[in-house]
């Protein structure tokens, strides 16, 4: 499925319509989704793919990576680093989106800071483990973009006979992604809300509904990403 465009054109879209729908039942309703899903979908199989990243190591597995003094440093004249490291700093965008919501938090000036020290640091460890658990455990010419996380969840389980983990911990991923979907749909919404009240895009996009929510912006999100999902289509296949 994870190769199959039909199948992922489709999921997006259902997926993002349905949580532009939850959005629009208020920031309190979007904010507790995301704090489960985030929670249960995110944390937990971030700790179970570390914890088996070094359990696979001090068991004697074999190790798709060699870890010494020449490769442990990247080497910054390989091209394929500095993809690596845009790649890196990819996963750090988007912290600024949780600007929007500081006038809904308890004593922003002090709470606020805490938040993104607690959250960068999470980023940090989890993605740098967890590439690590990953590079132990799968050859790099068969790490899939789109699927990697449940290879190395389904080649560690298969080699020690819990294949009925698999389906449990997928799960528990697609519930951390939509947790994070739901933060992305609103955030942007709530910023483009302020440039609509100030008239740096047209007022019509300021207008809320009865939850306080700016609909307008939310609807037009979804068409935007529905119509670039299509691009799907185009390309030669996922990895693409």
């Amino acid at each position: 499925l994870a190769h199959h465009k039909g199948y992922l054109i489709g999921a997006i879209l259902v997926i993002f319509w349905g949580l532009t729908l939850v959005n629009l039942y208020g920031f309190r309703v979007s904010a507790r989704i995301t704090n489960i899903c985030t929670f249960t979908g995110a944390m937990i199989p971030m700790i179970l793919l570390v914890v088996l990243g070094v359990a696979w190591f001090f068991n004697g597995q074999p190790l798709q990576i060699s870890m010494n003094m020449e490769t442990i440093i990247p080497s910054l004249t390989d091209s394929t680093n500095w993809v690596s490291l845009l790649a890196i700093m990819a996963c750090f965008l988007g912290v600024e989106l949780s600007g929007v919501h500081v006038n809904d938090i308890h004593e922003p000036q002090r709470n606020f800071p805490k938040a993104i020290l607690v959250a960068g640091f999470f980023v940090l460890v989890s993605m740098l483990f967890g590439s690590l658990a990953i590079a132990f455990i799968l050859p790099s010419q068969e790490i899939h973009l789109a699927a990697g996380v449940i290879q190395v969840f389904t080649k560690f389980f298969s080699t020690y006979g819990m294949e009925w983990c698999v389906p449990i911990v997928t799960l528990l991923l697609v519930v951390g992604g939509i947790g994070s979907m739901v933060n992305w749909l609103i955030s942007p919404a709530i910023g483009l809300l302020h440039a609509a009240e100030f008239g740096f895009i047209p007022s019509y996009f300021s207008r809320k509904n009865r939850h306080n929510v700016a609909s307008k912006i939310l609807l037009g999100q979804a068409v935007v990403v529905s119509v670039f999902c299509l691009a799907f289509l185009l390309i030669p296949n996922i990895n693409a």
